[in-house]
């Protein structure tokens, strides 16, 4: 059995939550602590997380492991996270921040309601402009 399209099986939750410390987040359910690849490089996420790399492999699809543990990176392990998060009725929020005059994307664990309460109230920008050339 295939779950969405990346998955041999669900990936178990004590996985999910032995990965979140990895990025500096304490469980599942931190809506309030946030991480960029600033703080990746500063945990030492990347070799953290190889430690566990076959546990993470085994849950890919054989074609999919390949394209996302293949050449392991910090964006990779935010997109793995992703997934795996997504599974659990959760998933990653981003906002942009400026450090230091350099633009990072700034992330947080939300849960799929809020992230679907979210979207209901944003509202479009549908402001009237007028230009006006002299």
């Amino acid at each position: 059995m295939v779950l969405n399209q990346l998955f041999a099986y669900r990936p178990p939750l004590e996985l999910v939550s032995k990965m979140l410390p990895k990025f500096g987040i304490r469980n599942i359910d931190d809506n309030t602590t946030e991480f960029t690849l600033l703080d990746m490089a500063h945990l030492n996420t990347l070799t953290s997380v190889r430690a566990f790399e076959n546990e993470i492999k085994e849950c890919y699809i054989p074609c999919k492991r390949d394209k996302y543990l293949g050449n392991l990176d910090d964006k990779s392990l935010i997109t793995i996270l992703r997934q795996f998060l997504k599974m659990h009725d959760h998933d990653l929020q981003s906002r942009e921040k400026f450090i230091k005059g350099t633009k990072y994307l700034v992330y947080h664990v939300i849960t799929k309601q809020e992230k679907d309460f979210i979207k209901k109230n944003k509202k479009p920008h549908n402001k009237e402009i007028t230009i006006v050339f002299d």
